[in-house]
Order: C-alpha cells, then structure tokens, then sequence
C-alpha cells in the first residue's frame, strides 16, 4: 500500500520532492533558469527568518539542471546541525532543538504546517517506520505513533543497555538499528507501539 500510495503520488505530481531546511541568519538563492544574458537575474535572496526560525523549503526537482522554489514556510523554532527532515506519505516530519513539527505536503506548492511535539531533551534524527516516527536522542529514542499526523501521539521511549550513548540510528521495516558509542549494533523489533 506505501509503494503503491508513493508511486501514484509521484506520477500524478509532476515535481519531486527535494526538502530543504535553512539555518537561521542563512539566506537562500533562487535556482531560476538562466536566460543567457541575464545570469544576475539567477542571484535573488529570499529574505532570512527571524532568530527563533528556520526556513522549511519544498524544491521543484521536475527539471533537474534547473530545480526551483516551490514555496517556503517558516519553522518557529531554530534547528541545528543534527536535526532532520523525514518524508513519509505526504507529510514531512522535522525535527527542531526539542520539537517534532509535523508539515503537510501533499500540495507541495502549499505546504501545512500541522502541530508540533516537544521533548523534555533535545532531539535529533528523526526516522520513518510506517505509521511511527523514530526520534533519538543523546540516549535514548522514542517511537511517536503518526497514525493521525496532527496529532502526533509518543507510545514509548527506550534506552539502549547499560545507557549507553545512540550514535547513531536506522530503521528497516519494523526493525530500529542502533549504533552505540561503544561501536556496538543493536536490533530491536518495533511491535505494538514499543522498541523490544
């Protein structure tokens, strides 16, 4: 049903999404087609967003030497370096210093901010697994249920054993992979709504 849903999605839709997110106090270049001989013309800025903000930016990729702006939304919160954006469907989950927002993208020429979640501890990477979200954290990870992406809902948090640090994280089908900072890889079987 997801491959079929993505595949229908992408050929009814003439542009792919290439979702971008821009660092506050970074400004964006417009990638308009070059007219020969105009090339300042290719050099607009769009104007940066306030200090607390980011930029969410939904890119035509339809024409790929000449990808452009579909449209943009502002974030009310500031993202760093290990945040995310995650495609699911046709929503687009991105994680900020300590929230979750939740854009709806099934018109990527109008993207819907939905609702965000906040975590007690800063988040980073955020990850897909059919109707879940996987956020980690320094040391832990949490399984959010998306079944209804505007009002996303957190089933459970996990720890890896003996606390170690996530250093990383992956998911495939319904197995979350977690790398330790003691170079170890764990498996667990995301069922029911909990990491086991």
């Amino acid at each position: 049903m997801k491959k079929v849903f993505a595949k229908s999605i992408y050929s009814s839709v003439t542009v792919m999404l290439l979702l971008s997110v821009i660092h506050i106090g970074c400004s964006l270049r417009h990638l308009n087609q070059p007219q020969e001989n105009a090339p300042e013309q290719r050099q607009k800025t769009v104007t940066s967003a306030k200090p607390q903000e980011s930029i969410f930016s939904v890119i035509e990729t339809e024409d790929l030497e000449y990808p452009r702006l579909a449209a943009e939304i502002r974030i009310p919160f500031r993202l760093r370096p290990e945040n995310t954006v995650v495609l699911s469907e046709k929503y687009a989950y991105l994680t900020t210093q300590r929230h979750l927002h939740v854009i709806d993208v099934s018109i990527p020429q109008r993207p819907i901010y939905l609702t965000s979640l906040t975590f007690a501890e800063d988040i980073g990477k955020a990850l897909a697994s059919g109707h879940y979200v996987v956020v980690a954290t320094k040391r832990k990870f949490h399984l959010i249920d998306v079944s209804l992406p505007s009002a996303p809902v957190l089933q459970s948090t996990a720890h890896l054993p003996q606390q170690h640090a996530v250093k990383d994280i992956d998911v495939r089908d319904a197995h979350l992979y977690v790398l330790s900072d003691n170079n170890s890889l764990y498996i667990f079987s995301i069922v029911f709504g909990q990491a086991r």
